[in-house]
């Protein structure tokens, strides 16, 4: 088509996906660049991680790679996902019509030009699995928080009445009015203690979170949750550094990979000073690196507590020296510690990773006092992540089997809420899911109310298979296969 740019790709569409996946450009650009994330030229996925991701860098022809506008997208879900459907597909801007077209076969190029049947970015796959599968109680408590828990809609109980024709002292309107007040006073509070705790004022809003400002490190970034963030995050022209002893599969021009075990210090030390000397000061630091042996106590061999203390644990330590006086420097800056519900409430059978994930709670917490007390820099943001079981390589083979009451969480889940903190230029403590607020309170109630509680989940005994697929060591020998369908299907992790 005349004026048109375009590109051709690739695309594995997953054949059972729970969301559509949209890719939103502005209309002043001329050409598009995808990325297919988890998945090889075979099909297969590159790791055994549940999310499939359509990331792209959208540009205009002379622009510099600097001057990037809005992409957004939304990443479609999998779920126990084995097989892909191979399309071809064309995606070409047209400045005649100003819109997004995208060509779906597999056919060559100039076929594909010529074909009429045009497709937009939110075609949509739908889920053929019964809708109750995917019900669980966040699904519910998302519901009520937007209607019986929210002030804006329980005022309108007792003004529909009033309008009604009811009289002001009925019972209806003052039960529902008496409802209102306290539960506006119960958001108040709770919006009062969380600006009490960013030491911020409730007259003026923070200013906005430039994005392409941002020099984002994340360690563990080449799989799971931090490789769907750091694609996530380039996006966002966001410049990202990943810390791994793997390279990231992406080919986003704005991510940079550099090579280093963050449970040494020699080499995070070295590492840090290249990436403040080449690409700056980073302005972000995620800590997202884990390990997990899934073993009980004594089969744990010295060489297991190591590497998970060291990998868990010792590695925040490590980057935060590394990258900390720069923030402190500059009063400004945000850190994400990713830990755990495990390090709330220990389960039988990961006594280590329980312990190493509790101490960064702690570190957590001190580091907040530090630097509102010690280096006076409440500027510098910090947020605690405390998620459940997330469908990554790192805990595929745990089974939780009461997915209502603990549901898994995907990469996306996580990934979310880490970013809104960010751009909310906010402390905060993201519990997931929903669950994961009940857990502090388990140490202040009777202890039958734990007992029941983990017999539910079944969690002293959703290690029993276990099987260490990611972080392991030369002695330990390559990661076993697991049973699973064959013959260009995509193992689901």
């Amino acid at each position: 088509m005349e004026n048109d740019q375009g590109v051709l790709v690739d695309l594995y569409v997953p054949r059972k996906c729970s969301a559509t996946n949209r890719l939103i450009i502005s209309k002043d650009h001329a050409s598009v660049q995808i990325n297919i994330v988890d998945v090889d030229a075979n099909g297969r996925a590159l790791s055994t991680s549940t999310t499939f991701a359509l990331c792209g860098q959208v540009r205009s022809q002379g622009e510099s790679d600097d001057s990037i506008n809005r992409l957004a997208t939304k990443a479609g879900l999998l779920r126990n996902v084995w097989s892909y459907q191979k399309y071809r597909l064309a995606i070409f801007w047209s400045r005649r019509v100003q819109s997004l077209y995208c060509i779906v076969d597999d056919r060559d190029v100039p076929n594909l030009l010529s074909d009429q049947t045009l497709l937009t970015m939110e075609e949509e796959y739908v889920d053929p699995s019964p809708i109750w599968d995917s019900l669980d109680i966040d699904l519910f408590v998302k519901v009520a928080k937007n209607t019986i828990f929210s002030p804006f809609f329980v005022m309108l109980i007792p003004t529909f009445y009033l309008f009604q024709g009811a009289h002001i002292h009925d019972f209806t309107v003052i039960s529902s009015s008496i409802y209102l007040v306290l539960l506006s006073l119960f958001w108040a509070t709770k919006w009062l203690s969380h600006l009490k705790y960013n030491k911020a004022s409730f007259l003026y809003a923070p200013r906005p979170l430039e994005w392409s400002d941002q020099i984002v490190v994340i360690t563990g970034g080449a799989s799971g949750v931090g490789e769907l963030l750091a694609n996530t995050l380039a996006v966002k022209s966001v410049t990202v550094i990943v810390l791994d002893v793997k390279p990231i599969q992406s080919q986003n021009y704005n991510i940079n990979f550099y090579k280093c075990d963050v449970s040494n210090w020699e080499e995070v030390d070295a590492v840090s000073k290249k990436i403040i000397e080449e690409i700056g000061q980073p302005t972000i630091l995620i800590n997202n690196a884990g390990v997990v042996q899934g073993k009980l106590l004594l089969d744990l061999t010295p060489e297991d507590v190591k590497q998970t203390f060291n990998v868990n644990t010792l590695a925040h330590f490590w980057t935060l020296k590394a990258f900390l006086p720069g923030m402190i420097a500059k009063k400004k800056g945000h850190i994400v510690t990713v830990a755990s519900v495990m390090g709330i409430h220990g389960v039988a059978q990961m006594t280590d990773y329980c312990a190493s994930k509790a101490a960064l709670i702690n570190l957590n917490r001190s580091l907040r006092s530090e630097l509102d007390k010690r280096y006076n820099c409440p500027e510098i943001r910090t947020t605690l992540v405390c998620a459940g079981h997330i469908h990554t390589q790192l805990f595929a083979t745990l089974n939780l089997p009461n997915q209502f009451l603990f549901p898994q969480l995907h990469p996306i889940d996580v990934v979310k809420p880490i970013i809104q903190a960010l751009d909310d230029t906010f402390s905060h403590t993201i519990l997931l899911p929903f669950y994961a607020n009940f857990l502090p309170w388990l140490g202040v109630l009777p202890h039958w109310v734990s007992d029941i509680s983990t017999w539910l989940a079944n969690a002293d005994f959703a290690m029993s298979n276990f099987v260490k697929l990611s972080g392991r060591r030369a002695e330990e020998g390559p990661a076993p296969e697991l049973p699973g369908p064959t013959n260009g299907h995509a193992k689901s992790d």
